[in-house]
């Protein structure tokens, strides 16, 4: 999930409550922070995320018509 799609999910929550929450969750590493394409993001751990120069959607229109 995007940085923002995670804050405005959280909007209703007290800004300490979602930086306390996001800290626990990276420290406990049930949740990994990741930059791509300038955007910062959050999913979990266990996921794994291909090199910029080894995932298709580095190609615009590659998998168009598969």
């Amino acid at each position: 999930m995007r940085q923002d799609e995670l804050e405005r999910t959280l909007n209703r929550w007290l800004p300490g409550q979602v930086i306390e929450a996001l800290t626990a969750l990276e420290a406990s590493g049930a949740a990994q922070i990741g930059e791509r394409y300038g955007l910062r993001f959050w999913s979990a751990t266990p996921a794994h995320y291909p090199d910029k120069g080894k995932s298709q959607r580095t190609i615009p229109g590659r998998n168009q018509g598969v």
